[in-house]
């Protein structure tokens, strides 16, 4: 994960927004830390590019470790995707595929605290738009309290240059292809520079 952002809220504030995000990644994840003023349970409430139309669906399972439920909403002005109350909370969100200009946004989260359900929740922002603007908001008239933090993270994802190998493993940088036995190394793509070493290769 590479740090994109962050804010920590000095003043109770009623949403929280990322503007002009950078488009060098293919996932995003969110992490957001923090109380509310409510005493009850409230949605976390999130938006992209500032639309507020009606072009929202979110699904989410429900647990209190007492009852189990779960709901859809649709054609909401926002993505539902967390349950969150006074008491701390913690929710991890991930916008999957957010700097593409040919899809529709997916985004997974999840969410806990210790008065509130934990949950799961799926939803979709009905849009083709990479996404460079994201707003987290609680209920109307309810606010996040000083001291809650949110961080994004980005993701760059990416393809192997060549096949080959039984293991395939990369460190944002470099591909790793690992034979364990005999097999065939194939570039898909022209390569200027390879590295290889051979261990315990039967001398030669």
């Amino acid at each position: 994960y590479t740090p994109v952002a962050s804010q920590t809220l000095s003043a109770a504030a009623s949403s929280i927004t990322f503007s002009n995000v950078p488009q060098d990644y293919t996932d995003l994840i969110i992490v957001l830390n923090g109380t509310t003023n409510d005493t009850g349970t409230n949605n976390l409430r999130l938006q992209f590019n500032s639309d507020s139309g009606s072009n929202y669906s979110a699904t989410r399972l429900l647990g209190s470790g007492s009852a189990a439920s779960s709901a859809r909403d649709s054609n909401n002005t926002y993505a539902m995707v967390g349950d969150i109350a006074s008491s701390l909370f913690t929710s991890i969100i991930h916008i999957n595929n957010y700097s593409n200009s040919t899809t529709y946004k997916t985004v997974l989260s999840r969410t806990g605290n210790a008065n509130a359900y934990l949950g799961a929740y799926a939803a979709v922002w009905r849009s083709t738009n990479a996404i460079n603007t994201i707003n987290l908001a609680t209920n109307p008239a309810l606010t996040f309290m000083s001291g809650t933090t949110v961080s994004i993270y980005g993701i760059q994802a990416g393809t192997p240059k060549a096949q080959g190998g039984n293991i395939v493993t990369t460190d944002g940088t470099y591909w790793y292809h690992t034979f364990t036995d005999s097999g065939t190394f194939t570039p898909t793509t022209a390569l200027s520079n390879v590295d290889f070493l051979v261990l315990a290769g039967g001398g030669g």
